[in-house]
């Protein structure tokens, strides 16, 4: 019993080692991510996404939020492909809805990048939304509202509200603009 025992501490060591060389390499990953698209971010911002994204990986070992689970790939693919919206943003203030955000993508990322706006994220999977509050109160965002939710439910309460309308990756170009437009204020700015 006492070989057991020490063969599994052994190999929870080896785990947690394992976990904090790879949340290491995600630091630089993003950093390195950030320097290829010339952003430059306050460091306080760049660790508030280096626990969003420890966060993710972590929940992601017992409820699915993301397909993605290779350390470099979910940099790449929702991180910087996010900040890539935030670099080109047309506004810096106002409220923004992203509909269909499953994991916070872009929409977490932008809000922890804009404090000025306030940030809609709608998905109508459970256990993302859950997760997504779990990190707007570990990260104290207080522009993020998470709405568990499809878009056609809301769209009564909702209906051009917004300045910015966002989502990625839901559907079809014509099924996304069904979507998003209804809650886009006069003069506001659909960005795919």
């Amino acid at each position: 019993m006492k070989n057991r025992f020490i063969i599994v501490v052994c190999v929870f060591a080896n785990y947690y080692n394992n976990i904090k060389v790879r949340m290491g390499k995600m630091r630089e990953y993003l950093e390195k991510g950030l320097e290829l698209i010339n952003l430059n971010l306050p460091i306080e911002t760049i660790d508030k996404l280096i626990k969003y994204a420890e966060e993710l990986l972590e929940y992601n070992t017992h409820t699915n939020v993301t397909a993605i689970r290779d350390n470099e790939e979910l940099i790449e693919k929702h991180f910087i492909d996010s900040l890539i919206v935030h670099k080109n943003l047309p506004v810096n203030e106002g409220k923004a809805i992203d509909i269909g955000t499953g994991a916070g993508f872009p929409g977490m990322v932008l809000a922890i990048c804009n404090p000025n706006i306030e940030f809609t994220l709608m998905d109508s999977v459970g256990k993302k939304t859950k997760f997504l509050e779990s990190i707007k109160n570990l990260l104290a965002l207080k522009n993020v509202e998470v709405i568990n939710g499809r878009a056609e439910d809301f769209i009564k309460d909702r209906r051009e509200t917004y300045d910015l309308g966002l989502c990625r990756g839901v559907n079809r170009l014509n099924v996304i603009l069904e979507y998003v437009i209804p809650f886009i204020k006069e003069k506001g700015i659909f960005f795919p």
